[in-house]
Formats: C-alpha cells, sequence, structure tokens
C-alpha cells in the first residue's frame, strides 16, 4: 500500500469514526425527547406482539421472518394514517 492510498484509508476511518459519533449523538437525542415513545407507540406495540405470538421452537435465526414482520407492520401504518 502506498503513502497516498494509506492517507486515505486513514482520512476514511476518521471520517467513519466522527460519524459514529455524531449519528450516536444524534439517535440519544432521538431516544430522549419527550413525545418518541408516543409517536412510535404504534411500531413498538407491533414489536411486542410479535414477540408474543412467536413460537419459540423455530431452528432458523427468525431474520427472514422478521423481515416479513416489518413488511407487514409497514403496510399497516402506511394504512392507518
Amino acid at each position: 500500500m502506498g503513502n497516498r492510498e494509506e492517507k486515505q484509508l486513514r482520512a476514511w476511518v476518521q471520517a467513519w469514526q466522527q460519524a459514529d459519533k455524531e449519528l450516536t449523538e444524534m439517535k440519544l437525542k432521538e431516544l430522549r425527547e419527550p413525545n418518541y415513545y408516543k409517536k412510535n407507540m404504534f411500531i413498538l406495540n407491533e414489536l411486542l406482539k410479535i414477540s408474543v405470538n412467536r413460537p419459540n421452537d423455530s431452528k432458523s435465526s427468525g431474520l427472514i421472518e422478521l423481515q416479513r414482520w416489518f413488511k407487514v407492520i409497514h403496510k399497516k401504518r402506511i394504512n392507518s394514517g
């Protein structure tokens, strides 16, 4: 790896480290907002329903099923408002 490539790589790593800090701060700020849970109550309730209605004997990681549920939630959210 040449000196120029190494500098570019270091700059790229620094940029992503800074982005990580800023994104973390943004997410924490969003979670601390007084209306966060009220605004997202529908999604949170739907996710809780998934955990209650899903049998525990699955041999898979559940990723495909989770994506299927996200699709259902998304459709319900679009149709409800």
